[in-house]
């Protein structure tokens, strides 16, 4: 099978690299990007960590038809990517819109060598950026440069600039879809029905949003729960009925009380929504490693886990694979059968915006109390070390359905940008009692996981089993 290549950068590092290239024309200039990598069967991506600019005194040559860089600047790039594990992306410009020339091939080759003999298992990439287009390219060991089909651009939205004259799939939509496609036209149509998207936890919140994204036509889903459907869950996920709680107990009864798995479920419902639906389930935990890993040729991940564990290691997948996920979560505070107080919270995660451990939004000691085994919690409450983890908390499906729908109206900003700059947010805050939704904002810790982790891709680990 013929192998794809791709490479994704965020929108601040996109920006900062065509300034730096094309801040000199009509004379060429470089700066170098080093990146992770994905591999996930016939298709590599090359992963974009950060940009390295290259100081002028460090060309021997610069003019309109060629560019050299010193020694000193390859060497220099050599030990970044030594030190780091880091491959790297070679960028420069031409003053025009003209393809790589034989003296491109020749340096990128040269490059690429040096690099293979003190790092051999590296990516190597090209960026060639005219003020008009964009080209792109990987080089490989064995068959020189091969062709990069597409950039993936994450910022307040995602776009994807397609090169070498392929285009985005096209649908030939029904008048389903003819309402949605009054909002946002049938390219926009096109963009939601051929995003890949994962839902981890199908509850209160995960159930509506992968209901709402069916109904919106994404035909592409991954979805994720390790639990089993119960009567009281009827109360909360769509798609359930009384025969889901009651009806299969009685019938699977001399299996010993055999119950539905909530990922088989809904994924039967979304069928019946759309049959030509793809689905693929997974009744386990996201901490697992296998299943973690079906998250990271996904488009967009919506977690609607409760759990830290869970929501730690999506938090990491975010920012090492440069994937944006839409967190979302509800408490209710509940005292003698009366609410007190509810809150609600959505967070886009994506580069350049806080993570989850920045927010104070997970709790390390939560996260090992959920690592240990079910009689080891008992056994630590009963001595009073540790809160009940474990006991049922208050649900209203109307709330956890509000807050599902607002994390759906941030991945159609994602995927469509139809607010344009106001839709750059990374937090919405949901005050129940006072019927307000505010945005919030928060610091990026300097040595927080988001930033060790940023763009690494395969080359870390994920912290899962």
């Amino acid at each position: 099978m013929k192998k794809e290549y791709t490479i994704k950068i965020t929108e601040q590092d996109y920006a900062r690299c065509r300034a730096a290239v094309l801040k000199d024309l009509p004379k060429e200039s470089a700066a170098f990007l080093l990146a992770g990598r994905k591999v996930i069967g016939p298709s590599e991506e090359l992963i974009v960590r950060r940009i390295v600019e290259i100081p002028k005194s460090e060309y021997r040559i610069q003019n309109n038809l060629h560019l050299d860089i010193s020694p000193k600047a390859i060497n220099g790039l050599i030990s970044l990517c030594e030190q780091n594990n880091l491959g790297v992306i070679l960028c420069h410009s031409h003053p025009t819109d003209s393809p790589y020339s034989p003296s491109d091939d020749h340096g990128e080759r040269r490059i690429a060598v040096s690099i293979w003999k003190n790092i051999p298992n590296v990516p190597v990439g090209s960026l060639l950026i005219s003020p008009e287009d964009i080209r792109a390219r990987i080089w490989t060991h064995r068959a020189g440069h091969q062709r990069v089909s597409s950039i993936t651009v994450i910022g307040r939205h995602i776009r994807t600039l397609f090169l070498n004259d392929r285009r985005h799939r096209s649908n030939n939509h029904t008048d389903i879809y003819d309402r949605q496609i009054l909002a946002f036209g049938s390219a926009g149509q096109d963009i939601i029905s051929n995003a890949k998207i994962a839902v981890v936890g199908l509850g209160g919140t995960g159930s509506p949003v992968s209901e709402q994204l069916t109904r919106m036509g994404v035909k592409d889903i991954v979805l994720i729960d390790p639990d089993v459907f119960n009567p009281s869950n009827i109360t909360r996920v769509y798609g359930s009925t009384y025969a889901d709680a009651y009806k299969r107990l009685l019938r699977f009864s001399y299996q010993r009380k055999k119950k539905i798995a909530k990922v088989e479920l809904i994924s039967r419902h979304l069928k019946n929504i759309n049959p030509a639906i793809h689905i693929q389930t997974f009744q386990d935990s996201v901490v697992k490693t296998a299943v973690v890993r079906t998250l990271l040729d996904r488009d967009i991940i919506f977690c609607c886990t409760d759990e830290h564990w869970g929501r730690s290691v999506v938090n990491q997948v975010s920012y090492q694979y440069l994937i944006p996920v839409i967190d979302m979560g509800i408490r209710i505070d509940a005292k003698e059968n009366k609410i007190r107080g509810a809150f609600g919270s959505v967070h886009v995660l994506r580069p350049d915006k806080p993570c989850l451990w920045c927010y104070e939004f997970l709790d390390a000691g939560r996260i090992r109390l959920e690592s240990l085994p079910a009689h080891e919690r008992k056994s630590l409450l009963r001595e009073g070390y540790a809160q009940d983890i474990d006991a049922d908390a208050p649900s209203v499906i109307s709330l956890t359905t509000s807050v599902a729908s607002h994390a759906v109206t941030a991945f159609l900003q994602l995927v469509t940008d139809f607010m344009g700059p106001a839709g750059d947010f990374a937090r919405l805050n949901y005050f129940i009692m006072e019927g307000t939704v505010s945005r919030g904002i928060s610091d990026i810790k300097a040595n927080c996981i988001c930033n060790k982790v940023r763009g690494y891709g395969d080359f870390k680990s994920l912290p899962s089993l």
